[in-house]
Order: C-alpha cells, then structure tokens, then sequence
C-alpha cells in the first residue's frame, strides 16, 4: 500500500490577462516520496488550468 501525504496549502495567484492577484487555500495529497516539491507542482497544475499564475504556495500541517 503506498504512503502518502496530505498538505493544506495557502496559495497567491495571480490572473494572467488581468493581473489581479488573490490567495487560494486548499489541499493537495501526494506520495510521501514527492514531499513539498510534488505537492507544489501539482498546486501550480490545479490552477495554471484556470488561466492563473501560482506566484507563492505556503504549507501548513493537516490536523
């Protein structure tokens, strides 16, 4: 069975026509070997669909 782990993220966005920027929150669950870095990658996939730019992903724990 493989491990994996769950991470709450705090993200600043940031529209690609406009330039409006915001913060999303939300969270993402990776395999343990892919840690932050996995995790971030797939937080700037999730919204790079949405036409917007990922600028800063914060990580906090799960409870």
């Amino acid at each position: 069975m493989p491990y994996t782990t769950t991470y709450r993220y705090t993200a600043d966005v940031k529209d690609r026509q406009t330039d409006r920027t915001g913060v999303v929150e939300g969270e993402v669950t990776v395999g343990s070997s892919e840690g932050h870095t996995g995790a971030r990658r797939l937080v700037q996939s999730r919204y790079s669909r949405q036409g917007l730019i990922v600028t800063d992903v914060r990580f906090r724990p799960t409870r």
